[in-house]
């Protein structure tokens, strides 16, 4: 009956887990926690890089429809501006084999509506307020095309805003061209924060 009684409780202790296999078993628990903590942490960086670039491509695109909508619907288009002050004009650009003189890059662009308001679209650069930002100014109103708060136009601001204006002939209608690029505006050096797309669009105006 000893015999007996001291074989069960040594079965009793085998059944138990070995200082081995519960090492196995933590391993196994903290590999497979580093692969979901990493795939988590991998589907929030690319989420949070794909709403930065859509913030950015959201503000770009809003403020090219804006102006080309009023553009293009305006009265009259009275010209563009180096500094964003008289004289308005555009860049005569004579035509082919004629060499071709490089393009002008203005500050400035100034239209009439139909009700007799002038309207001017501006790269703002620092004596501007609030700065890096693209504005539309009226006799009724004046702001922003972009949200400042999210999005800026990087420095220099003339290299990354800038509007161009030609026609073959002073009597032609005008070919304007609107350029600039937007950078998300956070200060964090995370990279998922970070974009910055380029914009670009030509409009042919009616007058």
């Amino acid at each position: 009956m000893k015999s007996s009684k001291f074989k069960v409780q040594s079965s009793k202790f085998n059944s138990g887990f070995t200082l081995v296999e519960l090492l196995v078993v933590v391993s196994i628990i903290v590999s497979v926690t580093t692969i979901v903590v990493g795939t988590i942490t991998s589907v929030f960086r690319g989420t949070n890089k794909t709403n930065t670039i859509n913030t950015v491509r959201e503000n770009g695109n809003y403020a090219i429809s804006q102006m080309t909508k009023m553009i293009k619907f305006a009265k009259s288009f009275d010209g563009a501006s180096i500094d964003g002050n008289p004289p308005w004009n555009c860049q005569i650009m004579p035509p082919l084999p004629t060499p071709a003189p490089a393009l002008v890059n203005y500050k400035s662009l100034r239209i009439t509506s139909f009700d007799g308001g002038v309207t001017t679209f501006s790269c703002n650069d620092s004596v501007d307020i609030p700065a890096q930002t693209i504005a539309s100014r009226s006799a009724s109103s004046n702001e922003t095309l972009i949200d400042t708060t999210t999005v800026a136009l990087p420095t220099p601001i003339p290299t990354f805003c800038f509007f161009t204006c030609i026609k073959e002939r002073i009597t032609d209608s005008p070919q304007v061209g609107i350029n600039f690029t937007l950078n998300s505006n956070s200060i964090s050096g995370i990279v998922e924060r970070q974009a910055s797309i380029p914009f670009s669009i030509s409009i042919k105006v009616r007058n």
